[in-house]
Order: C-alpha cells, then structure tokens, then sequence
C-alpha cells in the first residue's frame, strides 16, 4: 500500500502543480492581449485552460488513489476501476481540449487583417499544451500500473 500511496502522491503533486501554472499562465495571456485580437483567441486560452482543469482533476484523482484505506477486496477493487477510468477520461480530456486550441490557434494567426500576436504569447501557449498533455498521460499511465487490480 505504501507503493500506492507515494506514487500517486508524486503524480498528484506534479498534476496539481502543473495544472495551476497552466490556468495562471492562460488567465494572464488573457490579460496581456492586444487590443486589436481575434475574438477566438480567448476560446484558445479557454480550451489550454481547460486542459489544465482536467489535469487538475487527474491530480485530485491522484490524492484519493494515495489515501484510500483497505477495506474488502470487491469495494477496493471498484474503487480503483473508478480511479483507473477517471485518470483515462481526464487524460482523453486534455488530449481533446488541447488538440482544438492548437487548432483554433493555428486557424487564427492565419488571418492577415488581425492583429498578430507576439511570438512569446505562442511559446507560453504551445509549452502549456505539452506540458499538460505529458502530465495528463503521464498520470494515466501510471495510476494504471500501480493501482491493484486484483
């Protein structure tokens, strides 16, 4: 139990940890924009942010695989499916929210008659998404391995 317990502690840390910087960076992206922007490019910011909800989730997840406490083998082995298919949903999540605003970015910075954006706002936003897509997959795969599965 103590392998459990200090896995899922190091994937909630690190899920939680990354999926703040990741909200904090969107919101102030937000608010860094010119005025002159897309519209659209706050449904970007929106679905990264998102994206790093979901992780966030994935860290909470993380949290209760640490502290469950053993009971009977069926109730444990419930509970751990629950977990398991959490950690795949939110991981699916992530993967989803950040292909489309990848996409929606990528559609925007095409029009010419908008105002561009600066390269440093494209750095944050691109770095966010990998490191939400890591951390999402990461923590799925891991919980996965280290979670009983009777």
């Amino acid at each position: 139990m103590t392998a459990i317990s200090s896995a899922s502690r190091r994937i909630a840390a690190v899920s939680t940890v990354a999926a703040f910087v990741v909200i904090i960076a969107m919101i102030s992206l937000g608010f860094a924009a010119p005025g002159g922007v897309h519209p659209m490019y706050y449904f970007v910011l929106i679905a990264v942010a998102g994206g790093g909800f979901a992780l966030l989730l994935s860290g909470v997840l993380a949290v209760f695989a640490g502290s469950r406490t053993p009971t009977t083998p069926a109730r444990d082995l419930e509970f751990f499916a629950g977990i398991r298919r959490g950690t795949l949903a939110m991981a699916l999540c992530v993967i989803v929210l950040d292909v489309a605003g990848v996409l929606l970015f990528v559609k925007i910075t095409r029009v010419p008659d908008e105002t561009s954006l600066s390269a440093s706002a494209s750095t944050v936003l691109f770095v966010a998404v990998a490191v939400t897509l890591v951390c999402a997959v990461m923590a799925s795969v891991v919980l996965r391995r280290v979670l009983p599965k009777y």
